[in-house]
């Protein structure tokens, strides 16, 4: 699903993503750039943006099951 993001070229966006089963969830990306996390729950990630403009995939890790 497309996020649509406005926010400072500098970053620092707060941005939360929200789905399901994301309490365990060990970092959050824009591209290939990890962005700082400031929480999560069992339906949503905050994180800050990064710094730059244009598109970029979010995607979200799950901490793998042993």
């Amino acid at each position: 699903m497309p996020l649509s993001l406005k926010g400072s070229i500098g970053g620092g966006t707060a941005v939360t993503i929200t789905g399901t089963n994301l309490c365990h969830a060990t970092k959050a990306t824009f591209g290939t750039k990890s962005a700082t996390s400031t929480g999560n729950a069992p339906t949503l990630v905050a994180v800050l943006s990064l710094s730059g403009a244009g598109v970029a995939d979010v995607r979200v890790t799950p901490r793998r099951r042993q």
